[in-house]
C-alpha cells in the first residue's frame, strides 16, 4: 500500500508539476502576468510546486478518500489545479479563442480594443457594423470589411496596421465599384482597375500614390478602348497608343505630360497616314511627312509649331511636286523652285516671301527660261527697266524677240512673256533706251489679272483718272495711275469693263 502511494505520488509530481513549470515560463512572458491576477497565479504556482517537492513522512499526510488513502499534498495540488484552469481559461484560453471560434461584437469605444487579437465585429454608437475582420493588438490587420456610419459597405480587402494595403476594392456610396486592385497606405499602388460612374471601366494597369503610372489602357465614358501605354503621375508619358471613338487607331508614338511628343504617327478615322514625323507639345515640330485625305504625301520637309517651315518639298493630291525650297511658317520664304502641278515642269526659280515671287528670281515656260529679274510681291518689275538700254533689256530675257522697226522708235517683242517694249533713239550714237512696255499677257503677274473688273482694280489704287482711248482702232476705257517715275495706263473693255492689258511708259517716248 506504501509503495503504491509511493509510485502515485511520484507519477502525479512528475505529471503535474512539468505542466506548471511549463505554464510558469509561458505565463512569465505573457502580459496577463501584469495584472492582479497574474500575480496571484504567479504566487500560487511558486507555492504548489513547492509543497510538490515535500514527500509525505506520517499518517497525518494523508486523507481518506472513500476506501483509499491519498496524499493531502496531491488533493490540494488538484484543488488548485482546478482553480488554475479556470484563472487561465478566462484570462488566457479566453482570450485565445474569442476571435478563432467565434467573432465577437465590440463598441468602437471598448477600451479592450487598444490590445485586441483576433476575429472582431465593430459597431457604432447607433449598433451599425462599421468593421468586419481582423484586427491584431488593436489594429486592422488582414482581411477586413470596412462600413461607413449609415452601414454601407466602403472597402472590402486587406490592411495592415488600420490602412487599406494589399488587395482590395473600394466601393461608393451606392454600392458601385470604384475601384478594385492592389492598395498601399490607403492610396491606389500596383495593378487595379479603377471604374467610372455609369460601371464602365475608365482606367485598368498600374498605379502608384493614386495616380496612373506605368502600362495601363484608359476608356471613355462608353467604354471604349482611347488609349493603351505608358503613364507618369497620370498623363500619358513614353510610348502609346491612342484610338478613335470607333476604335480605329489615332496616334501611334511618343507622348509627354499628355500630348504628342517625339517620334510619332497621326492617323486620319479611315485609317489612313494624316502625318508620320516628330512632334512637341502636341504639335508638328521637326522633320515630319504631312499627307492628304486620299493618303497621297501632301508636304515632306521641317515644321515648327503646325506649319511648313524650314527646308521641304510641297506635292499635289496626285503625287507632283509643286514646290521645293525653304519655308517659314507655312508660306514659300526664301531661295526656292516652282512647279506646275500637271506638268511637273519649273515655273520660277528664286527668292519668294510670303509664297510670292520677291527679290531676284527666274521665271520659266515650258521648262525655257522666259525672264530673270527683280521681282516685287509676285510681280515682275518690268518698270524698273524703264530708261534701260536695249542691251540691258535683252540680258533678261531668253529668246530674241521679233524687232519691228519704226522711223522714230522701234519695238522688241517677246512672244513667251508676251510683252512688247519699245525702244526710242535718244541720239544717233547712243543705245535705243526703252520708254514703254505694254504687258498683253499676266504670267508674270500676281496682283493684276486678266479679266479683272475695272471695280476690282480700283480697289487696288489709291490713286488714278480715268480717260477713253483708241488703240489700233479698237476703243478702250483707261486708267491712268501715276507712278514714281512713269506711269501705268490700264486698258478695260469698253463695253465689259473687264481688264485687258496694262503699260507702263515714261515721257521720254513723247
Amino acid at each position: 500500500m506504501g509503495n503504491l502511494i509511493k509510485y502515485m505520488f511520484k507519477t502525479a509530481k512528475t505529471a503535474f508539476l512539468r505542466p506548471l513549470k511549463l505554464l510558469k515560463r509561458k505565463l512569465r512572458k505573457s502580459i496577463f502576468l501584469k495584472s492582479k491576477v497574474g500575480k496571484v497565479i504567479k504566487t500560487t504556482v511558486k507555492d504548489t510546486i513547492a509543497v510538490l517537492k515535500r514527500a509525505p513522512e506520517q499518517k497525518s499526510d494523508y486523507v481518506l478518500i472513500g476506501n483509499k488513502y491519498y496524499a493531502k499534498r496531491l488533493v490540494i495540488v488538484l484543488c488548485v489545479l482546478f482553480l488554475l484552469l479556470i484563472a487561465i481559461s478566462q484570462t488566457v484560453i479566453v482570450p485565445l479563442v474569442r476571435g478563432r471560434l467565434y467573432t465577437p461584437t465590440f463598441m468602437l469605444t471598448e477600451p479592450l480594443l487598444e490590445t485586441y487579437t483576433g476575429k472582431v465585429k465593430l459597431i457604432n454608437r447607433s449598433g451599425i457594423t462599421v468593421f468586419e475582420g481582423r484586427m491584431v493588438e488593436g489594429k486592422c490587420q488582414e482581411n477586413g470589411i470596412q462600413y461607413d456610419d449609415l452601414g454601407q459597405l466602403v472597402y472590402r480587402g486587406q490592411f495592415r496596421e488600420d490602412v487599406y494595403a494589399g488587395e482590395g476594392t473600394l466601393y461608393a456610396q451606392n454600392g458601385d465599384v470604384i475601384y478594385k486592385g492592389i492598395f498601399e497606405n490607403n492610396t491606389f499602388n500596383g495593378i487595379g482597375i479603377l471604374y467610372q460612374n455609369n460601371r464602365s471601366t475608365l482606367y485598368e494597369g498600374t498605379f502608384e500614390n493614386g495616380l496612373f503610372t506605368g502600362s495601363g489602357k484608359l476608356y471613355n465614358d462608353k467604354n471604349q478602348l482611347i488609349y493603351s501605354g505608358a503613364f507618369t503621375q497620370g498623363l500619358q508619358n513614353g510610348y502609346g497608343v491612342s484610338y478613335f471613338d470607333n476604335g480605329m487607331i489615332q496616334y501611334t508614338g511618343s507622348f509627354l505630360n499628355g500630348k504628342y511628343h517625339g517620334e510619332g504617327t497621326l492617323m486620319t478615322l479611315e485609317g489612313l497616314k494624316l502625318y508620320s514625323g516628330q512632334f512637341s507639345n502636341g504639335v508638328f515640330e521637326g522633320s515630319g511627312k504631312l499627307f492628304f485625305d486620299n493618303g497621297q504625301l501632301a508636304y515632306e520637309g521641317n515644321f515648327a509649331s503646325d506649319q511648313y517651315n524650314g527646308f521641304g518639298q510641297q506635292y499635289s493630291e496626285e503625287g507632283k511636286l509643286i514646290y521645293r525650297g525653304n519655308f517659314a511658317l507655312g508660306y514659300y520664304s526664301g531661295e526656292g523652285k516652282q512647279y506646275n502641278a500637271s506638268t511637273d515642269q519649273l515655273i520660277y526659280d528664286g527668292n519668294f516671301d510670303k509664297s510670292l515671287f520677291n527679290g531676284i528670281g527666274t521665271y520659266y515656260i515650258q521648262n525655257e527660261k522666259v525672264y530673270t529679274g527683280d521681282w516685287l510681291e509676285g510681280d515682275a518689275l518690268f518698270e524698273s527697266l524703264l530708261g534701260l538700254s536695249s542691251g540691258d533689256v535683252r540680258q533678261r530675257f531668253l529668246e530674241s524677240g521679233e524687232v519691228i522697226q519704226s522711223e522714230n522708235y522701234y519695238v522688241l517683242s517677246y512672244s513667251k512673256a508676251k510683252c512688247d517694249f519699245y525702244f526710242v533713239y535718244p541720239t544717233d550714237v547712243l543705245e535705243p533706251i526703252l520708254y514703254k512696255i505694254v504687258i498683253k499677257d499676266f504670267n508674270l503677274t500676281h496682283k493684276w489679272q486678266k479679266g479683272m473688273s475695272l471695280d476690282e482694280v480700283k480697289a487696288k489704287l489709291e490713286d488714278s483718272t480715268a480717260s477713253a482711248k483708241s488703240v489700233e482702232g479698237h476703243a478702250y476705257f483707261v486708267l491712268q495711275v501715276p507712278q514714281a517715275s512713269s506711269q501705268m495706263n490700264m486698258y478695260f473693255d469698253f463695253n465689259t469693263l473687264e481688264l485687258i492689258f496694262y503699260e507702263y511708259e515714261t515721257p521720254i517716248g513723247g
